[in-house]
């Protein structure tokens, strides 16, 4: 329970959680043992059906002991859903398989990571040159296409290039 990530015991044969920690319930919006009644299934009603469910189990232990992650959505009691990164491994104890799936919430990473492709999509649509600089090492973080067009050349060897060597000489 000191954990920030949210932590679920599964036994991959009924899809109950044996158990779930205070970050899981939170991602959810619900309480521990809501969270453990609500089982995978109920926890993620739209998303997978038992032959699914058991494809994705019986892949995770005989992957034993690789661990698989991803990222997915997650539906809350509120029907929000939010983002996480899901880690998951079988692990085997007293002879019975569990799996451990350990998940972050990563909602907040993705919206930035939404806006910062937004403003790319942005950059790369203006028609005047634009050319983003490191100030400490003076390299091109990006420069956008009408950049490249302006001085006859493609992007990936302006960026290449950096400011150091400059623009100089390219321009007609």
């Amino acid at each position: 329970d000191a954990s920030g990530d949210a932590i679920y015991i599964i036994d991959p044969r009924t899809f109950a959680y044996v158990d779930v920690n205070e970050a899981a319930a939170r991602l959810h919006g619900v309480s521990r043992e809501a969270l453990r009644a609500l089982g995978v299934r109920g926890a993620f009603p739209d998303r997978f059906d038992d032959a699914g469910l058991r494809a994705r189990y019986d892949e995770l232990i005989a992957q034993h002991p690789r661990a698989l992650t991803e990222e997915r959505q997650i539906p809350r009691a509120d029907g929000r859903l939010v983002w996480a990164e899901s880690i998951r491994r079988a692990v085997q104890v007293d002879g019975e398989w569990l799996v451990i799936s350990v998940m972050r919430d990563i909602t907040e990473r993705k919206a930035s990571q939404a806006k910062l492709e937004l403003m790319h999509q942005a950059i790369n649509a203006a028609p005047d040159a634009i050319v983003v600089i490191d100030p400490v090492t003076l390299a091109y973080v990006d420069v956008n296409e009408a950049t490249a067009q302006m001085y006859g050349t493609t992007r990936e060897q302006l960026l290449a290039r950096g400011a150091r060597q400059g623009l100089q000489g390219d321009a007609s």
